[in-house]
């Protein structure tokens, strides 16, 4: 899931491996949790015309088909070939190479629901205006616009300079909040917590292969001393314990 100011290198780095963090397909469970609070925002029928705006390597994408049998495949929309490359061989999805706000700003699409998770960050400050008047124009009228993201102040176990990244590139979501509505739409926004369970060696290859874009920021040597730092604080532990937050954002036109 990515945009403009991330590299898209890191990527095209990652986009093998992507499936196999825990947030992205490595645990059925989580996926299922998420899967179903999507299922229960969105209101999916299977009339519907869905977009995934960000959709990745489209696994998330082609399980939600699965749960609804929609008349119509979703449209994948998604920056990175690579990511798409896995996408087109899942069931359920048709894909459209491009940035979210250059898809927001075309005539050419209209469709029921949109959803977004975990790429708003990605998208600079300025471009949310005409990211969400976009949406807004494509959507048709009692659309729905689902955007997931997580909190500024997170505590999951990074190494303090990756908190650090973490808490400059996260914008809180009452910016997005305040943004769509003044881009016209209904706005309601809700927080779950996921608690998870994870064994520590796990997390730390997660770590090592950059799971996260908030881990691009750093080189091989800066990614080490950070593993370096996470194994003296968490020398006793075999199993790391702690919160995903996720905020759902849901925008009524």
């Amino acid at each position: 899931m990515q945009e403009q100011k991330v590299n898209s290198s890191h990527y095209a780095k990652v986009a093998t491996h992507y499936n196999h963090a825990f947030f992205h397909g490595g645990s059925i469970d989580y996926q299922n949790w998420l899967l179903q609070k999507v299922l229960h925002h969105l209101q999916l029928k299977t009339s519907d015309q869905v977009v995934d705006i960000g959709c990745g390597t489209g696994t998330f994408t082609s399980a939600l088909y699965d749960q609804i049998e929609f008349n119509k495949e979703i449209l994948g929309v998604d920056l990175s070939p690579d990511m798409l490359n896995h996408a087109n061989t899942l069931r359920g999805i048709k894909t459209h190479c491009a940035d979210a706000v250059s898809f927001s700003q075309s005539h050419e699409y209209q469709y029921d629901k949109a959803l977004m998770i975990e790429i708003i960050h990605h998208i600079d400050l300025a471009d949310l205006p005409r990211l969400y008047k976009g949406i807004s124009q494509q959507l048709r009228k009692g659309g729905i616009l689902m955007t997931i993201t997580r909190p500024t102040i997170v505590h999951y176990p990074f190494f303090q300079a990756a908190l650090d990244i973490w808490s400059q590139f996260q914008p809180d979501s009452e910016l997005y909040v305040q943004l769509q509505q003044e881009a016209g739409f209904s706005v309601n926004c809700q927080t779950y917590d996921y608690p998870i369970q994870i064994p520590k060696t796990q997390w730390f290859e997660m770590i090592k292969n950059s799971f996260w874009s908030t881990f691009s920021h750093f080189n091989d040597e800066e990614l080490q001393a950070g593993l370096v730092e996470l194994e003296n604080k968490y020398a006793e532990a075999e199993v790391l314990n702690f919160v995903d937050t996720l905020v759902f954002i849901e925008a009524l036109r």
